[in-house]
């Protein structure tokens, strides 16, 4: 087998990992080792890798450009280890190489890569119900300090998303009785979600109306139709399932129970929230603000505060109760964190870079089809969503994977580079 083959199944088996365990896999570092990987054999086969050059692309490169000037100015004046840790902020996006290094195998990367969530809604389940059921499992870790089976809602809810959409669309092909039973697993987890995370319960319903939306007038849209009637039941089975769940989240003080679920689902629709959810929206929005202020209208507004610095602690935010075991360093909002840590231009350039990722996906490419069309930009919503709620994609649990699906939604509007043959 040739190296390329072999590089083939790593990525493939790291992402499982990734998909599965999510942040019990944050110090392994496999995703930083396959991004390194990526980058030398793009290097090296750099001859026979064709990216395209379109505002897209170019806006990445300038935007990692900039990161490299950024991680060069802090380290001038602030720990090596955090300017490091900063950088991958935009670091990540290095992913986007891996799809183009398999650009003529992308179909078989693709299916292997879509097989994989037809597992998860099961491994995921398993893995809440270990826990639930083997309470020392909360602390058991296998890589670093962060308990294996840990796993981030906001994270699960898209890619909870995927797996739906996945099943929905028919790319994955079940057995009745499996397609019914991770319907149902759907269900179970969108209330655990829904429990837990309202930022990852809003990535779902978000990616999940989109892609309903825009399938709206489609042939196999009318085809759903008749199993509409189903949704109900499920619900209720889902449902019942979910009562028999009883966890207590000691940290954020939000308990399984249909009165957390509309608690939740009424502070995200406008209602009146007390306690720990009303101070969790208050202290977000006085941070944001005060982020807003000081770089539109204040000293920081070209260069931001740079990296390595604690944005939380220079800010003058105190730690909130929501926050785990990770020290708190960076509002949870993976857009106004670029916008405190780089300034105004910038953050701009990421916004641009957003409006031209899903102008993208209006394009036509021959090996693409308006199906596929649709699921990409629903995916690529929902991870972006979910950051807007969580510093998510600086972390490799969701910046892997989202990356990996840009790489995609760029590498299916590319054509296989001609043969010889072709261009004689």
């Amino acid at each position: 087998m040739r190296g390329k083959d072999y590089f083939f199944n790593w990525v493939v088996l790291v992402y499982a990992l990734y998909l599965f365990f999510n942040k019990g896999m944050s110090y392994s570092f496999f995703a930083e080792a396959t991004l390194l990987v990526g980058i030398l054999w793009t290097i090296r086969i750099r001859n026979q890798v064709s990216i395209p050059w379109i505002t897209v692309t170019k806006i990445i490169a300038f935007l990692l450009g900039l990161n490299l000037i950024w991680l060069l100015r802090g380290l001038s004046s602030q720990s090596a280890f955090e300017v490091v840790r900063d950088s991958f902020i935009f670091n990540y996006a290095y992913f986007i190489l891996v799809p183009f290094l398999f650009i003529d195998r992308l179909d078989e990367f693709k299916k292997r890569i879509f097989h994989l969530y037809a597992w998860f809604p099961l491994v995921a389940t398993i893995n809440f119900l270990l826990v639930v059921q083997f309470p020392a499992l909360e602390v058991w870790a296998l890589f670093g300090k962060i308990p294996f089976f840990e796993y981030k809602k906001s994270d699960m809810g898209v890619q909870l998303l995927i797996a739906t959409i996945l099943l929905l669309s028919g790319q994955l092909k079940l057995t009745l009785r499996y397609a019914v039973l991770n319907f149902l697993l759907i269900g179970f987890l969108f209330f655990i979600i829904g429990t837990f995370n309202r930022g990852g319960m809003v990535a779902f319903l978000t990616g999940l109306f989109l892609y309903l939306y825009l399938h709206r007038k489609t042939a196999a849209f009318q085809q759903w139709k008749p199993y509409f009637r189903l949704i109900p039941l499920f619900f209720i089975l889902s449902l019942s399932l979910y009562s028999l769940i009883k966890v207590e989240d000691k940290i954020q003080g939000r308990n399984t129970g249909i009165a957390q679920l509309q608690k939740n689902f009424s502070s995200i629709l406008g209602g009146k929230v007390e306690g720990s959810l009303s101070d969790n929206i208050v202290w977000r929005l006085a941070w944001w603000g005060k982020i807003i202020d000081y770089t539109f209208a204040g000293p920081y507004f070209w260069t931001g505060k740079g990296l390595g610095l604690n944005i939380a602690m220079d800010d003058g935010i105190p730690a909130d109760d929501s926050t785990d075991r990770t020290p708190l360093r960076a509002p949870h909002n993976f857009h106004l964190h670029i916008l405190a840590r780089y300034g105004v231009p910038i953050f701009i350039a990421w916004l641009v870079f957003m409006v031209y990722l899903f102008k993208l996906q209006r394009v036509s490419a021959p090996s693409a089809t308006t199906e596929e069309t649709y699921f990409f930009s629903a995916c690529l919503i929902a991870f972006l969503v979910n950051a807007s709620f969580d510093v998510a994609l600086e972390g490799p649990m969701a910046a892997f994977p989202f990356w990996i699906w840009v790489g995609l939604s760029l590498a299916r509007q590319q054509m296989p580079l001609p043969s010889p043959q072709d261009r004689s």
